[in-house]
């Protein structure tokens, strides 16, 4: 009994003085934040003055909303909150890491020699590999590898790069084993609503949405993402209907790119569009890889942001539990984004031949070594669990505000990567301002559609925060200002 209370109160004064020198210590962290705490307006006068000192535009509206929030305290900043310049402490809905913000396994795991190795910057492993780049590989890359993948190709830690070459690859592949010898004539079959990049090749298959630069870009074609009518239930027929139509587009726009003689050399989707957050039933996925495996045709799944646990399973393409009468697993998967690397896996088939093609691996070994601690920690944590929990807590609580407020509709998504949307653009301008003012961050993803891609640590308590402000949330909220 003694014992047990010197435990528990040299625990608390540890937990106390860690609290204190968080302030002063770099390798110490603050407890862990609940809510967000606004100390000025966010963004507040320090921000605004770092945006102006970086000739940024200073006008807090919905298009330079999301460069405002370029300037953040990363010291304090913790978890699924990071605190900007001007102290206001703010939750982060859109978070590009795995485990957010300074957790500990990723900075205790740095404390080492195998770390040490590697900070001084990029290595091209494709030349000048280290002696046991592949024990990395096979220890903390290709166990969390989608089934039935059993190659990695890894690039340059960018998402773009990352379906570049797997384009290519597919692309190469695909002129190989058909026998064309005119690069040119071939294409790739995009899906609708899709954003692969901001190269050439990577905006050709995404939607002319994504391409905001008006970049020149190939003809190639795309195929329509289903419009899906929410709640699912009392509208199946029609969406089977929708789903069929679009697999029906596929394999005509297939049919007449073969008979013009501009084959289509590769299909690439999305688990869950980037823009406006779309997604189909698993159906539509087993019938378009089918497509893709009747007609020779590689099929590419895109994980860069989808992937490393967002929508509850470690891949997207994992919901759509592909069997072999469906075509069998895709041809290639690639990641980057939460994962801090980027690349390709693939089955053996499309590993890459050196002898045809080659390229760069310029590659940040300590974010290799990142990716292995971030997904051993989120098996034995069960972080996949807690994001299906989470889930689960806000679609319940979104559904909710929908139907008591009306503000917004169409509440849907895989996992924590959940959007919905706002009856105009007018409303989904006020309403994002407003969780900025109550300091909730969250993305932008199409005119009248906001979406949520948290840390794969959100909790319902941090959630929770989320409800009761979309449950104050009035549209004339800025009347007064």
């Amino acid at each position: 009994m003694y014992t047990r209370a010197i435990r528990n109160e040299l625990l608390s004064s540890y937990a106390l003085a860690k609290g204190l020198c968080a302030r002063f210590l770099r390798f110490q962290y603050p407890h862990d934040y609940t809510r967000p705490i606004l100390r000025t307006n966010f963004p507040g006068p320090m921000q605004m003055m770092a945006l102006q000192s970086a000739d940024a535009a200073p006008s807090v509206d919905a298009a330079s909303r999301q460069s405002a929030l370029s300037f953040i305290n990363l010291k304090q900043s913790k978890g699924n909150f990071f605190k900007d310049t001007d102290g206001n402490v703010v939750l982060d809905l859109n978070c590009p890491l795995a485990l957010g913000y300074n957790h500990d396994a990723l900075i205790n795991a740095r404390d080492s020699s195998l770390y040490d190795r590697f900070l001084q910057g990029r290595t091209d492993v494709s030349s000048v590999p280290p002696q046991d780049y592949s024990d990395m590989l096979a220890d903390d890359v290709m166990p969390v590898a989608p089934a039935g993948l059993d190659q990695v190709q890894l690039c340059d830690c960018s998402s773009t790069t990352a379906n570049e070459v797997a384009l290519s690859t597919a692309i190469m592949q695909f002129a190989m084993t058909n026998r064309k010898e005119n690069y040119a004539d071939l294409s790739v079959l995009g899906v609708g609503k899709a954003s692969h990049g901001c190269s050439v090749a990577t905006l050709s298959c995404s939607d002319a949405a994504a391409n905001v630069g008006n970049v020149p870009t190939y003809d190639w074609p795309s195929v329509d993402l289903p419009e899906l009518k929410l709640p699912y239930a009392p509208n199946e027929t029609f969406n089977r209907a929708e789903e069929q139509a679009c697999l029906d587009q596929a394999r005509k726009i297939i049919q007449e790119r073969r008979a013009a003689g501009k084959d289509v050399a590769a299909i690439i989707v999305e688990p869950i569009s980037t823009l406006e957050m779309r997604n189909a039933t698993p159906a539509f996925y087993k019938g378009l890889r089918k497509i893709a495996k009747d007609e020779g045709i590689p099929f590419i799944v895109d994980e860069t942001k989808t992937g490393m646990g967002q929508t509850g399973k470690m891949w997207g393409c994992e919901n759509w539990h592909l069997q072999e009468r469906d075509g069998g697993c895709p041809d290639m998967v690639t990641f980057g984004g939460k994962t801090g690397i980027s690349g390709f896996y693939s089955t053996y088939d499309f590993r890459l031949n050196p002898h045809c093609a080659s390229f760069e691996q310029n590659l940040d070994v300590s974010q290799l070594l990142s990716f292995g601690v971030t997904w051993r920690h989120m098996q034995s944590r069960g972080l996949l669990e807690l994001v299906q929990d989470t889930s689960s807590f806000l679609k319940i609580e979104l559904e909710g505000a929908a139907r008591d407020k009306g503000e917004i509709s169409n509440v849907r998504g895989l996992g924590t990567a959940i959007a919905f949307d706002c009856a105009s653009k007018d409303k989904a301008d006020s309403m994002q301002h407003w969780l900025m003012k109550l300091g909730i961050v969250t993305a932008r993803v199409g005119p009248k559609t906001i979406g949520l891609r948290p840390a794969l640590i959100l909790g319902p308590q941090h959630a929770a925060n989320l409800r009761e402000a979309l449950r104050s949330y009035h549209y004339n909220h800025n009347a007064g200002e």
